[in-house]
């Protein structure tokens, strides 16, 4: 049921954080997505709030170089793009959904 309620792409941020609340206290638990890429023969595994990847500092530059060019060729993203993640400040990697 929760998987097709999602309050973040609306930019409903209380409702986010109600879910989140409503989860906690009844004991759900949710698994961080993830993402791979094979480079070579070497498998990188890319978990939603990781900050331990050996790479994460150069990724994170490599990112917001992307994001810098992106806005210099005139890319403006929908609200509904970037989905909010609480521990952006903790240089996690973030959940990044881009629409063309």
């Amino acid at each position: 049921l929760l998987s097709h309620y999602n309050p973040a792409a609306s930019g409903n941020w209380d409702g986010v954080n109600s879910v989140r609340r409503t989860m906690k206290e009844k004991g759900v638990k949710k698994f961080p997505g993830c993402s791979w890429i094979v480079v070579g023969q070497k498998t990188n595994l890319f978990v939603a709030g990781d900050i331990y990847h050996p790479s994460a500092g150069k990724i994170h530059a490599v990112l917001k170089d992307l994001t810098a060019l992106m806005k210099d060729e005139g890319y403006v993203a929908k609200h509904e793009s970037f989905l909010h993640d609480e521990d952006q400040e903790s240089g996690s990697f973030p959940v990044i959904k881009i629409t063309a």
